[in-house]
């Protein structure tokens, strides 16, 4: 976000699930912290939601992932996505469809690079469509069920 401002491009960058944030972050102009969100709690879900809906985009750069919901989440609203290429991640995010998966060494500047090559690429249309696209073609509850039902009735002997 830092390295972002400091290019000229305009970043606030806003965290969910924290119930504390690291001391350099706390007042920090360009950084909202919402904290712990339970989304079984109405008016905590709507905040979430709204949080997504303000969105430009995930970062989600965790080095330990496996199958986090937020993927499927944050396609279903069209955002394209940045982490680490670890764990499961590479089933919900594909490089130049709707984000990009770096690799586990990459650095804060890695990132930044990342958002700015897509931003000046004028890719952001495109990754918001393959998100949309990878959301109801393979990470929606229903394209869950469609491949489900697929492979039982594949198996089930005539």
């Amino acid at each position: 976000m830092d390295l972002l401002n400091e290019q000229g491009i305009e970043t606030e960058l806003v965290m969910a699930g924290l119930k504390s944030i690291p001391a350099e972050y706390v007042g920090h102009p360009h950084v909202t912290n919402l904290g712990f969100l339970n989304k079984n709690k109405p008016d905590q879900y709507r905040q979430y939601v709204e949080a997504i809906r303000r969105s430009h985009l995930l970062l989600l750069p965790t080095r330990a992932e496996c199958a986090g919901i937020v993927f499927s989440e944050a396609a279903a609203y069209g955002l394209p996505t940045y982490t680490y290429l670890t764990g499961g991640t590479g089933n919900y995010v594909v490089n130049g469809v709707n984000g990009y998966a770096l690799p586990p060494s990459a650095t804060a500047r890695d990132f930044a690079d990342a958002i700015r090559g897509s931003l000046d690429a004028r890719q952001q249309q495109q990754l918001h469509e393959g998100a949309l696209r990878m959301y109801r073609e393979r990470l929606s509850w229903d394209a869950w069920a469609r491949r489900f039902r697929a492979i039982i009735e594949a198996e089930l002997p005539d």
